[in-house]
């Protein structure tokens, strides 16, 4: 008896403009159909007489009435797609909304559902009328656990109040995110979540309410594992943060010890939200992962917060404090806390020269033995601070990323940072971008890539390295070495030819290499694919990055298909 062919698996349908595209478990294809969307709906309903698995239907402005009629018609019958993502709706777009939710009611295997309105104004907008359709899809029997508004602003409390009746009917909610809750309908939502078990992750991109909004929703945010708040406005003298962390806090001692992840996205976080958040910490032990990206915490509170992380220090493992404005003291307390878990620190543009990067290096790097992400970008370190970098990196056995890019550590501070090294350090990714680094520093870099058993990329872009420090770098790029970006430093062609000769042409493990901007000429170019075409047959190098044009790498020949152009 022949084998059965098994049922086609669409990872991707995507409805969009004159075409219909589908990537499926054989290989990606796009499907160009001249006339009406008409034909591209039909071709995914025999899709799915056919049994195809999709994965995820993504439906962008379709406008025709007979297109929706045919698409509702391909979706009744069909029991087999997992995602459903629609875009670009506006208000004269009902008929897309119920034709969609209508035939939504039916599938049974509908596990993430994604809904943004068109921009009206530079805001999106989900009208009253178009709600009420989305929210009579949520049925009882609905199995869907991850639900998002996101980029959709609810157009007045009624309609959020329409789409909260609806999500209180799905039961396997897990995930939901929401764009805007006001006082106006606190009550609903904390009485919305009552009915909704499983859930455990909630983000709310839009929070405006006063004090007493927040003591209502911040209980009701007790049972969560996840919880993300977005950028808020003033009301009332305190920001809405404030008053969801407040109401978090106040409601009782246990309200956060489920707390895992906490994300604050806001544009200033201000005192009071600051001393909030350190509350918070207070009573969240279980948190593991907290991301205050661009939340800009208040100066004078900085201090305070650092010391309440020492609460969670024994669970917490992520930390992002990206562009936050913290002081060189702030950063202190936060490294001298006792975070032995802590995996990831990202602390790129805050103020962490002095004192800030001997913490860095005392108290955490030379303490934890579990830090394998360090970040420090645009974080105003001088030649001192990478020399007390160095020395706590020389003992730390873990860490396997370092980003100290766009600080003015100059040659003498990628020495000393880079020379302490043992050649068993696990440090595998290296970025020292934009560090007035010149041919002395880029030989630095060069006997740490020569003596390393581990390092597998490393990134100088945007210095100043001329042909000595390529030639530094080629000559010692070989073992371990898979990527390399020289991008940005003017070496010329001599400094490229030594490239091509040494890494191009002998390495055994390189992947990657970014040579653009770095004023090769034809002797330059030459090179390059002269090497690409005569390397050995060990060699597995993909991509060259340069800056040539179509025209000059159409002329190259069979070396061209490394070749990514770069203008």
């Amino acid at each position: 008896m022949g084998r059965k062919n098994p049922k086609p698996t669409v990872s991707a349908v995507s409805l969009c403009g004159g075409l219909i595209s589908f990537v499926t478990n054989a290989a990606p294809s796009l499907l160009d159909f001249p006339n009406t969307m008409v034909k591209h709906i039909k071709a995914l309903s025999s899709l799915l007489r056919f049994g195809a698995e999709i994965e995820q239907l993504s439906l962008d402005t379709i406008k025709d009435h007979r297109s929706i009629i045919a698409l509702g018609e391909a979706l009744h019958d069909s029991d087999t797609i997992a995602s459903v993502r629609i875009c670009g709706l506006r208000p004269q777009h009902n008929f897309i909304i119920r034709a969609v939710a209508e035939a939504l009611k039916n599938q049974k295997s509908l596990r993430k559902v994604y809904i943004e309105s068109a921009r009206e104004d530079g805001i999106t907008i989900l009208h009253t009328h178009m709600t009420s359709e989305i929210a009579e899809a949520f049925q009882p029997t609905s199995r869907i656990e991850n639900l998002s508004f996101s980029g959709s602003m609810l157009h007045s409390s009624d309609a959020t109040t329409i789409i909260l009746r609806g999500i209180r009917n799905l039961r396997s909610l897990g995930s939901l995110e929401l764009d805007w809750i006001s006082d106006q309908n606190a009550n609903e939502f904390a009485d919305t979540l009552k009915f909704l078990p499983q859930l455990r992750e909630v983000s709310l991109l839009q929070v405006g309410m006063s004090a007493d909004g927040g003591k209502i929703i911040g209980p009701a945010l007790s049972k969560l594992t996840a919880l993300k708040l977005g950028e808020d406005d003033a009301i009332m003298g305190k920001t809405s943060t404030t008053t969801v962390l407040d109401g978090m806090v106040l409601s009782g001692t246990g309200t956060a010890t489920n707390l895992q992840n906490l994300t604050l996205s806001s544009r200033y976080i201000g005192a009071p939200t600051t001393l909030s958040l350190a509350r918070l910490v207070q009573h969240a032990p279980h948190l593991r992962r907290l991301d205050l990206y661009r939340s800009c915490i208040d100066r004078d509170s900085g201090v305070d917060f650092g010391k309440a992380l020492k609460h969670c220090a024994r669970c917490l493992e992520e930390l992002d404090i990206t562009h936050c404005m913290l002081r060189s003291e702030a950063i202190a307390a936060i490294c001298d806390c006792g975070l032995l878990r802590l995996r990831s620190l990202c602390m790129d543009g805050n103020f962490s020269c002095g004192v800030g990067s001997r913490a860095v290096s005392e108290s955490l790097l030379a303490k934890n033995s579990s830090i394998q992400r360090l970040s420090m970008r645009q974080a105003q370190l001088l030649e001192s601070d990478a020399r007390k970098l160095g020395k706590g990196l020389a003992g730390n056995c873990s860490l396997l990323f370092l980003d100290l890019s766009s600080n003015m550590i100059f040659d003498k501070g990628a020495a000393a940072l880079l020379d302490p090294l043992p050649a068993a350090h696990p440090l595998q990714e290296l970025d020292l971008g934009r560090c007035d680094i010149c041919s002395v520093g880029a030989a630095a870099v060069g006997r740490f890539i020569l003596r390393s058993y581990c390092i597998r990329r490393v990134s100088v872009p945007s210095n100043k390295i001329g042909r000595e420090g390529f030639r530094a770098i080629a000559e010692s790029s070989g073992g371990t070495l898979e990527y390399l970006d020289l991008s940005g430093n003017h070496a010329g062609d001599e400094g490229v030819i030594q490239i091509a000769e040494k890494v191009i042409r002998g390495s055994k493990s390189m992947l990657e290499l970014e040579l653009a901007d770095t004023a090769m000429r034809n002797a330059g170019v030459a090179a390059v694919v002269r090497a690409i075409e005569e390397r050995n047959g060990e060699s597995v190098l993909r991509t060259v990055k340069m800056s040539v044009t179509e025209d000059e790498l159409k002329k190259i020949g069979p070396a061209a298909r490394c070749i990514i152009c770069h203008q």
